[in-house]
């Protein structure tokens, strides 16, 4: 995925230490220092779950 073309996301209010994304770029997941797990559109940039 190519992360210039696709924008920011919007909605991170914390700092994030790890990301992970599925193979056709359609999710991402994201973790921050305490623990919280964020489930984001990759297509979209909108949080889904946290």
């Amino acid at each position: 995925m190519d992360c210039e073309s696709r924008g920011i996301f919007k909605s991170f209010d914390r700092v994030v230490d790890d990301i992970a994304i599925s193979p056709g770029g359609g999710l991402l997941a994201t973790a921050d220092g305490a623990a919280a797990v964020s489930l984001w559109d990759g297509a979209h940039g909108r949080l889904l779950d946290r």
